[in-house]
C-alpha cells in the first residue's frame, strides 16, 4: 500500500501535484500484456457510487469486469462494446458503489482475463464533506508529429506520476498533435492509444483522468470531437449536442469544470450560459 503525504511538487511540462491528505491506494504490479489487448483498462467517470471502467482489444467477443471488495471478484458487470478505428472499446458502468471504497477488479473479453496487471482496484469519489484529497494537473502533452512517440519530457511527467498517489487527474488538453486525422496509423484514436493510454497507463488503472479539449485535438480533419468523445467515458451534462466536449464534476467538497476553449466562452454564448448556471447551482466549498 502507498501512502499518501503532504508535499507539493514542482516539474517541467506543466504539472502541478497537489497532496492534501491521506489515504490508501493499492500498488500496481505489472505483468505481460495479454494477447489482443490494444488499451489497458482506464478509469472514466467516477462518482461516490459508480464508476466507469472502459478498455480495447481487437475482439468484439463479449466483455465484462469483475469486482469485489476482496480478491474474490463475484460481482459482475457486462460491458457495453463499440467499434472505432477497426478496434473493439469495451465499456462497464458498475453502480451501487460506496462512497471513498476501494474495490478490486479485472477484466473479461471473451472469456479471457484480459488485465494486463496481478492486482488492481478502483476507489469511489469521497463525500461532499470530504475537506482534503490529492489531484494532479497537467496538460499539452502532445508529441510532436502525428506519427511521433511521446517527447521525452512527456515520459519524464508520465514516471514522476507513477511514483506518487494521488485521487483524480486534470489534464487541460493538447493529448493528440493532429487530432482530427479519421484513419491510417496516425488516425486519432492511435494518437491517442500512443500518447495517452500507453503514457499514463499504470496511473489510468487506478485513478480517474478528467480531460479537456485542446486545439491539437481539431486540428487536422473532421474526426477531432468524435476521436475524443469516443475514447472518453466523461460527464454529460453540457447542454445537447455539446456532452463531454465541455462538463462538471464534483470530488469531495470541490467543484471542477472542464471549459472548450475552442467554442465561444463570451458573454451569452451557450457555454457561457452553461457555466453560469452551473457554478450557481453548486453548493461546493471550493469551485
Amino acid at each position: 500500500m502507498k501512502a499518501k503525504h503532504y508535499r507539493f511538487l514542482r516539474i517541467a511540462f506543466m504539472l502541478a501535484l497537489v497532496l492534501l491528505s491521506l489515504g490508501p491506494q493499492a500498488v500496481l504490479t505489472t505483468v505481460d500484456a495479454q494477447a489482443g489487448l490494444l488499451v489497458s483498462p482506464y478509469l472514466g467517470e467516477t462518482t461516490t457510487t459508480s464508476v466507469v471502467i472502459s478498455w480495447a482489444t481487437d475482439s468484439t467477443g463479449p466483455s465484462e469486469v469483475r469486482y469485489s471488495l476482496d480478491q474474490s471478484y463475484s460481482n459482475v458487470v457486462a460491458a457495453i462494446n463499440s467499434t472505432y478505428d477497426d478496434k473493439c472499446w469495451h465499456s462497464a458502468t458498475i453502480t451501487g458503489l460506496t462512497a471513498d471504497t476501494a474495490y478490486y477488479y479485472r477484466v473479461y473479453t471473451d472469456g479471457d482475463d484480459v488485465t494486463p496487471w496481478t492486482e488492481i482496484t478502483f476507489t469511489t469519489a469521497p463525500e461532499p464533506t470530504t475537506l482534503g484529497f490529492a489531484f494532479v494537473a497537467l496538460g499539452d502533452s502532445r508529441p510532436w508529429g502525428a506519427s511521433l512517440p511521446p517527447s521525452q519530457g512527456a515520459l519524464d511527467v508520465a514516471a514522476e506520476m507513477d511514483q506518487h498517489s494521488f485521487d483524480l487527474a486534470l489534464h487541460t488538453g493538447d493529448i493528440p498533435d493532429i487530432g482530427g486525422i479519421c484513419s491510417g496509423s496516425d488516425s486519432s484514436w492511435n494518437q491517442y492509444i500512443r500518447g495517452y493510454f500507453d503514457l499514463y497507463r499504470d496511473s489510468m488503472g487506478d485513478t480517474p483522468f478528467y480531460p479537456s479539449v485542446g486545439n491539437h485535438e481539431l486540428y487536422g480533419g473532421s474526426c477531432g470531437y468524435q476521436g475524443y468523445t469516443d475514447v472518453y467515458y466523461l460527464p454529460e451534462n453540457a447542454p445537447s449536442g455539446d456532452e463531454e466536449e465541455y462538463y462538471s464534476f464534483d470530488w469531495g467538497n470541490a467543484h471542477f469544470v472542464e471549459l472548450d476553449t475552442n467554442q465561444s466562452y463570451s458573454a451569452g454564448s451557450v457555454q457561457y450560459n452553461w457555466l453560469v448556471s452551473d457554478l450557481q447551482a453548486s453548493t461546493q466549498l471550493w469551485k
